[in-house]
């Protein structure tokens, strides 16, 4: 039997460039992009000046305040995963920048660079989930929530999911009168995210070891 390769910390940097360039490779293709990430990617759009990173940055700042609020009180692992977030609106950025380059001839060409993107996100989100760092702010609002509130998890991220395409929905349509960065793609990963999330995961168990490398990292 082969043995696991150890990844420990390592994970939190494949998580999030996988991430980044899962979602950079849908905004590429343009047929709708994840909706957790469309709301930020809509702001951007109606304000050159911030980048996709700083959107990004901008919202999680939003749902950290909304955080509080909720809770009535100061919520300091959505703080973190805040923090977090900085590097990932980093790379974003970094990654955009990059495949802008990308030549893309016909609709087919859209379709298959937006299922890759999808299967990177996947890949990225499965990383994240066995981080010991904080993990991003829209996994961490949900489960600080459904704590709160003592709700079920997934029910609140299904719920979540929905009120962010909602909210894109509604931003794309009062910004430009029709729909940006929402489109059947944004169905497709709704779909797909699930399935391939569990099996990039299984995957991941099955050959990597995600025990952490600096003792007493723990998310």
């Amino acid at each position: 039997m082969l043995k696991k390769l150890k990844c420990g910390e390592l994970v939190f940097v494949l998580g999030t460039v996988l991430s980044a360039l899962g979602i950079a490779l849908q905004t590429k293709a343009d047929i709708g992009i994840s909706m957790v990430a469309a709301p930020a990617y809509i702001l951007s759009l109606k304000i050159p000046v911030l980048s996709f990173g700083i959107s990004e940055c901008l919202v999680q700042c939003g749902l950290f305040i909304l955080c509080c609020f909720i809770t009535k009180k100061f919520a300091w692992r959505i703080l973190w995963s805040f923090l977090v977030a900085i590097p990932y609106a980093g790379v974003l950025d970094c990654i955009m920048n990059i495949v802008s380059n990308i030549q893309l001839v016909s609709f087919v060409d859209r379709l298959f660079l937006f299922l890759i993107g999808t299967a990177v996100l996947a890949a990225g989100i499965a990383f994240y989930f066995r981080t010991n760092l904080p993990a991003q702010i829209y996994e961490m609002f949900v489960k600080v929530l459904s704590e709160y509130k003592n709700w079920n998890i997934n029910k609140v991220k299904i719920i979540y999911d929905w009120i962010s395409c909602i909210i894109a929905i509604l931003m794309s349509l009062l910004f430009f009168k029709a729909l940006r960065g929402i489109g059947f793609g944004t169905i497709i990963c709704t779909l797909l995210n699930g399935p391939l999330i569990a099996l990039c995961g299984k995957f991941l168990d099955k050959h990597m070891d995600f025990s952490p490398l600096i003792k007493g990292m723990q998310n």
